[in-house]
Formats: C-alpha cells, structure tokens, sequence
C-alpha cells in the first residue's frame, strides 16, 4: 500500500465491515475505479504486468483487469482487517503438519514468499506453530496502515521483524534465525532499492527478482519452501506450500542460488496462469 491510505478511509472501511464484509466488498470497486484514474503509479506497475500475463490485449481490455486486480488487493487488505479485529472469522486450511515435519530437522525453514494471494493472512495464521518466526520487511512507511492492519501487534507475539536494508547485520540475523530452528520468511519477487538482481524468464519475458533471498537459500542447509495462501471462498483460504527442491548434485554457490531461483519462478508462474488478478501491485513483475 505504501503511503496510500489514511485513518478517515480506514474507519470507514471498519464501519462497512461492521455492517457485513460484503459491503466493504461492495465499496472497494469504487475505491478501485479512483485509483484507476488517479494513481499513475500503481496502474504502470499492473500494466507492465498484464502486458506479460496477457501479450496483445486492447487498451479497454487491460483496463478492466486493471480495475479488477486492485479490487482483488483490495479484498486481501479487507480480509486481513477481519483477521485483526477478529470478526467476522477468517478461516485458513493448512497443512501445518507438513512445515512441523520440515522443521524437525532442526535447520529451520526458508519461506520463499511474493505479492500474490494474501501472504499477509498467511504469516499470521503460523503462529500456532509454536517456533518462531522470522519476516524480512521494511517498516510500515505509513502509520495509518501500520495500525489498521495490526502490523506491529503481529510483530509482538511470535513474528519477529528484520529490517532488509542493514547490509551484513541482515544477513547474520536470518542466519541466527535458521540456526534457532525457525522460519524465515523472505520476500522473493520485489528487489529492494541498490540490490543486486538475477533475471529469469517470465510468460516468456525477462524478469529481475532480488539475489538476496536466493543467496540465502543457496548457502543454507535448511529446506526452502514457497507458500502461497488463495482464497477459496468469502473469508476462506487455503495454504498451497510448495517446497522447492534443486537437483541433489547441484553444487556452488551461484549454481544453487540460479536452481533455487528456477525453481521459484516455475512456481510463480504456475499460480499466475491459474489465478492472475492474485498478484497485487506492489509487485514489481
């Protein structure tokens, strides 16, 4: 969301849920339309998108998936605000099981995340695992968001913040995290501002994602997995955990972080082709 938003919408949008989250629904495609108009910003980014999703489409065409994917990030931030206030319920099926059979290992667990489904949902709905969690994120640049989707509350109970722009000290508190047995969720599809890239193809277009993640995964013994959170109803989700695996004779650094790298964008790729307006635009894809 970056700075968009305010406390005066934010209220608002409690009272529609207060009502029925389905009139919050409701609202967001108005709320949709003026950033369609208005925020050029956002539109470049889901345009550069769909021109890659969808190749050769006509202008009123790529318009109307614009306005449909804000929608669609609208109702992800919509349902986050019902898992924070805790009504109406928010249901996620996941096979927590799975992740407590990666974790057993005792190297802790890589998460590989991006902006598609809702991985917001997602990370507070691990807390029953009991180890803790570690999110690589800057900090909420606007304090309304901040406080509307519950960000540092979150951060108080089991989920644990590092910021990605401290350089080596970043690097040795995601190892202690892994070395502690924990998950280390890392955003994987959005370069953050002076880092290196890697390029891969996408739809068939080249593509740059952040070297760090892929590094990590690279020089880590920990299994590294892709969990993607899709909504499968009105407050429902389900947790789709892809574990990436690179062939076992993969060896080197830059060769392990390029098979990791492969093996995200495969994954990536396929839940796009299923579910395209589950990507928001603070992607940059």
């Amino acid at each position: 969301m970056g700075t968009r938003g305010n406390r005066f919408g934010f209220a608002f949008f409690d009272f529609l849920i207060s009502l029925g989250v389905g009139h919050a629904y409701v609202f967001l495609n108005f709320v949709a339309l003026h950033y369609l108009l208005f925020d050029r910003k956002a539109v470049a980014r889901t345009a550069a998108y769909l021109a890659r999703r969808f190749p050769g489409e006509s202008v009123l065409k790529r318009l109307w998936r614009t306005h449909r994917i804000f929608v669609e990030a609208g109702r992800v931030l919509v349902d986050l605000r019902c898992l924070e206030r805790e009504t109406p319920p928010l249901k996620m099926e996941c096979d927590t099981g799975r992740i407590r059979r990666l974790l057993s290992a005792g190297k802790g667990v890589v998460s590989l995340t991006a902006h598609v489904g809702n991985w917001q949902v997602m990370m507070r709905n691990l807390h029953g695992l009991g180890d803790e969690i570690s999110v690589v994120m800057r900090p909420e640049d606007n304090p309304a968001v901040a406080e509307w989707l519950g960000v540092e509350r979150a951060a108080g109970k089991e989920i644990k913040l590092i910021d990605p722009g401290k350089g080596p000290e970043t690097a040795l508190a995601i190892m202690g995290a892994l070395s502690a047995g924990g998950i280390v969720a890392i955003m994987a599809d959005k370069p953050i501002e002076e880092g290196r890239t890697l390029e891969a193809a996408l739809f068939g277009v080249p593509a740059f994602f952040p070297e760090g993640p892929f590094l990590i995964s690279a020089l880590t013994d920990a299994p590294v997995v892709f969990p993607i959170p899709r909504r499968s109803g009105k407050l429902e989700y389900v947790l789709d955990i892809h574990v990436l695996e690179i062939p076992p004779e993969t060896r080197g650094k830059r060769a392990r972080r390029d098979a990791y790298l492969a093996a995200y964008v495969e994954k990536l790729e396929g839940f796009l082709k299923e579910h395209p307006y589950d990507w928001t635009p603070a992607g940059e894809i």
